[in-house]
């Protein structure tokens, strides 16, 4: 106790004179490792530890020493303090508890702080509080993380709807695989109904697509590689037939053992139709082309194509033959056409083609 007294005599800090339990509560404080203060019925400090001296320092950075702490009112050398922390203060000396999780202060230099905060009444009898302790942490850099972080997972979740997908991650060590929430809109399923395991998304494959797109998987991860494609079918909760394009990252340990797959399921089901689309249309397309060519050869006639803004022409291969050549032997062009229309209609079929 000789190291508290001289320490509250030298500032004359008020003391409950004849309470031990709360003169052994001070010299606690006054040498406790975390952040922790002691105030008497008037709300002046009795004790306070440096790690409170330390978040309660000044806008530069110094920490508050005992002439300035020690017997000085709450308000007096914290007078930033929230008036809701300051009423919970005085609450405590009813016996009431309060506290608060990355609670903003805000400085008197424009600054703000973030503290979790617990306010506690110190009884020396029952029903008798002569102090209040109170315990803080700054958690400000904490918070910041965290709201950096909340950020970022924002743009990612963003980015993943935009995508019209989901992300896995599968702890192989665990046997566990984390599935994003995007889950839902890409197969109408929640990840909290589906569990954990691998199998699941096996089973939502389409069973033509299974055990090519499975022993595709384990051939890859056989041979070394690091990232991979695979694209095939699966089946939606409401029975429709979905294609998707899986991509996983692969991570292995120093034995090139896998140790997790982190990847994106990205539906890709219009691209797949767009593809299917254009295939009908060329198709379509070559055989209306082969319709044509046997019509022409039918009527021993010849067909031409000419972009005037381009230049580019065209010739099928009975032009060719009614021009006098192999089918592709010369580059079709408007002057080797000209030299073969006869020289009375050659006006008549430029001004035809000019209007």
């Amino acid at each position: 106790m000789r190291h508290f007294e001289s320490d509250t005599r030298s500032v004359d800090a008020p003391r409950p004179a004849g309470d031990a339990g709360l003169h052994a509560l001070c010299g606690f404080v006054t040498h406790a490792a975390s952040a922790v203060a002691l105030f008497d019925r008037e709300l002046r400090c009795l004790a306070a530890s440096p790690a409170w001296r330390r978040v309660h320092g000044d806008p530069a950075g110094g920490a508050v020493h005992d002439e300035a702490v020690i017997g000085r009112a709450h308000d007096a050398w914290l007078p930033d303090a929230p008036a809701h922390y300051r009423d919970a203060l005085r609450r405590a000396l009813a016996g009431e508890h309060a506290a608060r999780a990355a609670d903003e202060w805000r400085r008197a230099d424009g600054s703000v702080q973030r503290l979790d905060w617990q306010v506690a009444p110190c009884e020396t009898a029952p029903g008798r509080v002569d102090a209040v302790a109170v315990t803080l942490e700054d958690v400000t850099a904490r918070h910041r993380q965290a709201e950096a972080l909340a950020a970022v997972q924002a743009r990612f979740d963003l980015a993943i709807d935009a995508v019209l997908g989901h992300v896995y991650d599968y702890d192989a060590s665990a046997g566990r695989v984390f599935r994003s929430g995007s889950l839902r809109a890409q197969t109408g399923y929640d990840p909290e109904e589906v569990g954990s395991g691998l199998g699941w998304w096996d089973s939502m494959i389409h069973p033509e697509d299974r055990d090519a797109a499975v022993a595709e998987g384990y051939r890859r991860l056989a041979e070394g590689a690091d990232t991979y494609e695979l694209t095939y079918r699966i089946r939606h909760r409401d029975g429709s037939i979905r294609w998707v394009l899986d991509r996983p990252r692969v991570l292995r340990d120093a034995d090139g053992n896998v140790t997790r797959l982190i990847g994106t399921c990205i539906d890709i089901t219009a691209l797949k139709h767009a593809e299917a689309a254009l295939r009908q249309s060329e198709r379509a397309v070559g055989e209306r082309e082969d319709r044509l060519q046997i019509a022409l050869a039918a009527a021993d006639a010849g067909a031409f194509d000419w972009s005037v803004d381009s230049g580019e022409l065209f010739w099928s291969d009975g032009h060719y033959t009614l021009l006098g050549y192999e089918p592709s032997s010369v580059a079709p062009s408007y002057e080797l056409w000209r030299r073969h229309v006869h020289p009375d209609d050659l006006p008549r079929v430029e001004a035809a083609l000019r209007s």
